[in-house]
């Protein structure tokens, strides 16, 4: 028996039986990549540990490096770090084979995939081309999913000689159940003339906004349920925000006397109570329940009144800052203002809906507004913020002159599923991340000013345990 040593690594070695002299067998390498139709329509999802995102890490590299495999693989002298990819049961994707040292393939009995029971291959049995005398490999694969499988799986590719084999390529595999979240869109209407829809539309084209959707949360195996019509988005009309003041001051004048009255029957009654607790002999249950039953009453319009006083101090914040109906129609500086809008706007749509926002629905108000802020480099251009996100509810500033609204409106509504910036911010905000990337380095969904195109498999975990994904 021949042991034979390639690099001169020990974990690089074939076991050659019945051998009398070693036989030198070169190794070679296999790499993944998508087609790039696939990858950038998201037909599924691919993460790589690329130079380029290992130069732009600013966290811990090697935990980075973990993310693909535990313990460092060592393929053809070289470590190796297999992609990621997602699949769905019964979807068949194809990836491109990158060869090295394709030149020594020849030397192979046999390249090709282990047997896995929940995918099968294009081409189980030989990864070579046989037309080409199997000195060439071939240039793409097709893998099918069979199951699902809430652990990953990591598919083996081994180069056999002579009754042995060595690992020459691996692909990691996510392939969970699918899981889903609901969205629902809604046209903000702040002008009177009702121009805003027509504006809006022209923008944010709910067609390619859904879209949209599927190319950056399919990658992820989520499925987006959307409440709206397929044609339409639901309108949320504030444009007489005055007559909504109006109504909501008198709302609160109208439930304060309320209140006051009927803390002054019980009052009155308690008195009764009192009064008549000094006869030994009287029957006092039915006013002991007339008080319980105005006790109740009390925290009730107490409860009602402490959050119509709450919403109108939200709908009622008077801020230069915000321009709600009327010109400019802009929001500026202040976090708080654009806060106070996001709230404002949750308030308003309730009021509209006669009932509680669904917690379990991510509510996405398309406004025609702008939003922006001073730069402090250069006082002749400002700072646009297209959107902001808080809980399940997201709002984006389509009036701004920089806008897009199909890279913009999903990275909210990821925000609002749990996925924060990838890159750092300086606030506590960084200790929950997984990893931290430079700003605009990365082509990820949750990076600014870039081509947003993709996200990462921790991202993918990190969004199916989501309190919002079902």
């Amino acid at each position: 028996m021949a042991i034979i040593y390639e690099s001169g690594n020990p974990d690089n070695c074939l076991v050659i039986p019945d051998l009398e002299l070693p036989i030198r067998v070169r190794q070679c390498r296999i790499e993944f990549t998508p087609q790039s139709s696939d990858y950038k329509d998201g037909v599924f999802g691919f993460t790589e540990l690329s130079n380029s995102l290992i130069q732009n890490c600013e966290s811990d590299v090697e935990a980075l490096k973990r993310e693909f495999t535990p313990v460092p693989l060592e393929i053809e002298g070289d470590e190796y770090y297999p992609s990621w990819i997602s699949i769905r049961q019964g979807q068949t994707i194809t990836l491109k084979l990158k060869w090295k040292k394709e030149s020594v393939l020849e030397e192979y009995d046999r390249i090709a995939f282990d047997p896995h029971d929940d995918f099968t291959f294009s081409e189980p049995d030989e990864l070579r081309d046989a037309t080409k005398d199997f000195k060439k490999g071939l240039k793409e694969i097709r893998i099918t999913c069979n199951a699902t499988n809430t652990a990953p799986a990591r598919l083996k590719i081994k180069a056999h000689v002579r009754g042995s084999s060595q690992v020459v390529g691996v692909l990691n595999v996510f392939y969970p159940d699918p899981k889903s979240f609901n969205v629902q869109f809604v046209a903000v209407e702040t002008k009177t003339d009702g121009s805003d829809r027509d504006e809006i539309d022209d923008v944010a084209d709910i067609q390619q906004l859904r879209a949209s959707f599927q190319a950056a949360f399919n990658p992820m195996l989520l499925d987006v349920n959307f409440h709206n019509n397929a044609q339409d988005l639901e309108g949320l009309d504030i444009s007489n925000l005055a007559t909504i003041r109006q109504q909501m001051a008198q709302e609160k004048t109208t439930r304060t006397q309320e209140l006051s009255e009927v803390e002054t029957t019980l009052a009155e009654k308690q008195e009764e109570l009192r009064v008549a607790k000094e006869n030994p002999e009287a029957d006092v249950s039915e006013l002991t329940q007339t008080i319980s039953q105005l006790e109740s009453q009390v925290s009730e319009l107490n409860v009602t009144k402490l959050k119509l006083d709450s919403d109108f101090g939200v709908v009622n914040y008077n801020d230069d800052r915000i321009y709600v109906g009327g010109q400019p129609n802009k929001i500026q500086t202040s976090f708080v203002g654009r806060e106070i809008l996001l709230e404002r706007l949750k308030i308003l749509h309730q009021r509209e809906n006669g009932q509680q926002i669904n917690d379990n629905v991510i509510y996405v108000y398309l406004t025609n507004l702008e939003c922006n802020e001073p730069n402090t480099t250069n006082q002749e251009k400002v700072n646009y913020k297209n959107g902001i996100s808080k809980g399940n509810v997201c709002v984006l500033f389509l009036g701004n002159n920089e806008n897009k609204p199909y890279k913009e409106v999903p990275h909210e509504v990821m925000h609002s599923l749990g996925l924060p910036h990838t890159f750092p911010e300086n606030t506590e905000k960084d200790v929950s991340k997984d990893h931290i990337f430079k700003q605009t380095k990365t082509d990820n969904y949750m990076d600014y000013n870039n081509t947003a195109k993709h996200t990462y498999k921790w991202q993918w975990q990190r969004l199916h345990n989501s309190n919002l994904t079902q």
